[in-house]
């Protein structure tokens, strides 16, 4: 028996391996600190999913996720992930002793009422990355696009506004300008998914001012600006 003994033991390392549960490793992956929630966690760290996953109040589907094992010899807990569902999502997502983030982040965003009066809206993020150390921002970068789908009767606006991650104290912000210059949404999102921005409109046509003060815009210096806040 005790030349068995090593064996057995290795055969139970191998077990907790091979079949280690998914769910234990999206807690260890800080999934929790990105916003991310689902109604079921299942199967392996090699072949796991997400069920009915959401960023906030952002429905994304079902989510194919495992294991990046090369990661962990750099001290990460780090997961692939794929979406299923009619939201595109791709990203890598990890958590470390020293902070948390997310490396290839390509996702479209239903984001809703967000930028109301200006709604709906989805925003778009293309091989996006960043990187929080003690709730700091230490590493932001890729494009972010604004899909604006609607916008109040007699406001004229750009639809698609584009501009770049950057990291902002304890939060990843960017400017999103439209393609006229004449829109401007400077935005800070925070760890914790709380959002603040800035929408700033120089309407070429006077009388729509009138319209955007009607709406909550004022009048300043630079043009009619509007505030926005909430939380993904």
């Amino acid at each position: 028996m005790r030349r068995y003994l090593p064996l057995a033991l290795g055969m139970f390392a191998l077990g907790l391996i091979l079949f280690f549960p998914m769910s234990v490793l999206v807690r260890m992956a800080g999934l929790g600190e990105l916003g991310v929630s689902a109604r079921a966690v299942r199967g392996s760290i090699w072949h796991g999913r997400l069920e009915a996953a959401q960023i906030g109040a952002v429905e994304l589907g079902d989510i194919n996720a495992r294991i990046a094992p090369l990661a962990l010899l750099t001290g990460k807990a780090k997961l692939v992930l794929e979406g299923e569902g009619s939201v595109p999502l791709r990203a890598a997502v990890y958590a470390s002793p020293g902070g948390f983030g997310a490396d290839r982040l390509t996702a479209m965003l239903p984001i809703g009422n967000a930028f109301a009066p200006f709604a709906p809206a989805s925003v778009s993020l293309e091989e996006t990355r960043f990187a929080f150390s003690g709730n700091r921002c230490i590493r932001a970068e890729g494009q972010i696009r604004l899909r604006l789908e609607g916008a109040p009767d007699g406001v004229e606006m750009g639809r698609s506004l584009l501009g770049t991650a950057r990291c902002d104290g304890d939060a990843v912000a960017t400017t999103l300008t439209g393609a006229s210059g004449m829109e401007r949404i400077v935005l800070r999102i925070s760890p914790d998914g709380h959002y603040g921005g800035t929408i700033t409109v120089r309407p070429p046509d006077p009388s729509i001012g009138a319209k955007l003060m009607a709406i909550g815009f004022h009048e300043t210096q630079v043009g009619f600006v509007a505030k926005v806040s909430g939380q993904f």
